[in-house]
């Protein structure tokens, strides 16, 4: 059992496809809570992304921040056909667990997170002076807006040059999708282009939200469980509450 962090809820989960269209077909999620979440009762969201080859051992990570929105709808496939929501933006108090092995910064209160959500194509060029590399495909990309495209779900922390994981290529065109934990070793950081979801035979995300006012049924994510003070000595880990 992995502990993570209490008091979140699932809100999406997904059992990733090899390629997708959400431009022309809505993601068909096997978790689908955002109808029972009523806006404004959460204050943070957690993506949970797990891979693993048929060869390799199960390698996840759990990225959790304050919300970009308060409509639980808004936190899905950012797609056509899916949330048809768009976030390029730094994103606060972020913490970050990963497996053994992982290739990403772990810890807890990081600020140096950001994300890079939207359903069209992008650039390579930076839009937010976050320090990336303008002729590679990284954290800090440009161009994503609500239109019909390649597809970016990324998270990343900026402050170490990261991404902690990518979902690209899923709204336009069928082609096979993107998918990676930490940097790509080679060829584009993010992963753009990866063209390699194909070689994983388990590809779950899954999305988390918490708040106090959050009560809809809950199960346990596939391979971890969210244990109430799982994590003794990180106080750090302590959720910042809705004010009342």
């Amino acid at each position: 059992m992995i502990p993570i962090e209490a008091g979140f809820q699932k809100l999406y989960s997904l059992a990733i496809p090899d390629n997708a269209e959400f431009d022309a077909t809505a993601p068909a999620y096997g978790t689908d809570n955002s109808g029972s979440i009523a806006d404004g009762s959460f204050d943070r969201v957690a993506y949970y992304l797990e891979l693993q080859t048929a060869t390799g051992p199960l390698t996840w990570v759990w990225a959790s921040f304050d919300t970009p929105s308060a409509n639980a709808s808004h936190l899905g496939i950012p797609a056509i056909k899916g949330s048809v929501q768009t976030f390029d933006q730094i994103v606060s108090n972020m913490n970050v667990f990963a497996s053994a092995g992982a290739p990403v910064s772990t810890g807890a209160g990081i600020a140096t997170g950001n994300i890079e959500f939207g359903s069209s194509n992008y650039t390579e060029t930076g839009n937010s002076g976050l320090g990336g590399n303008d002729q590679l495909y990284d954290f800090d990309d440009s161009g994503l807006t609500g239109a019909a495209g390649y597809g970016s779900m990324q998270v990343h922390n900026y402050g170490a040059r990261e991404t902690i994981f990518a979902y690209n290529q899923w709204n336009f065109g069928g082609g096979v999708s993107d998918l990676g934990i930490g940097n790509q070793a080679t060829g584009q950081p993010d992963w753009t282009f990866a063209g390699n979801a194909d070689t994983y035979t388990v590809r779950n995300l899954e999305v988390w939200v918490d708040g106090d006012s959050v009560s809809v049924p809950v199960s346990e994510p596939g391979t971890i469980a969210i244990l109430g003070l799982g994590l003794a000595g990180l106080g750090l880990m302590r959720r910042r509450r809705r004010s009342a």
